[in-house]
């Protein structure tokens, strides 16, 4: 939960910056669209409910830390940079 806090924020100035209302249709696709550059680099689908599965050991279960929960927070931001969402 941390590291979607962290992720919302993100989320969020991104949407003001692009003057875009953060709708849950609008975060969806942005989720959506940093999943599919998630898979491009071959790498978890971190929109998918399984990856937040407690059980699933491939997934955010693995970052058990406040550093790890940082370290997946910033891995997230970075896919949906890589999607085409950027503060810059």
């Amino acid at each position: 939960m941390f590291s979607l806090h962290a992720v919302a924020l993100f989320i969020w100035k991104v949407c003001e910056k692009n003057r875009v209302e953060p709708t849950t249709k609008k975060i969806k696709e942005m989720l959506d669209n940093s999943s599919k550059a998630a898979k491009k680099a071959n790498l978890p689908d971190m929109a998918s409910a399984k990856y937040w599965e407690s059980d699933n050991t491939d997934g955010a279960a693995v970052f058990g830390s406040m550093k790890g929960f940082s370290m997946l927070a910033d891995n997230i931001k970075d896919f949906l940079k890589d999607g085409g969402y950027s503060l810059d």
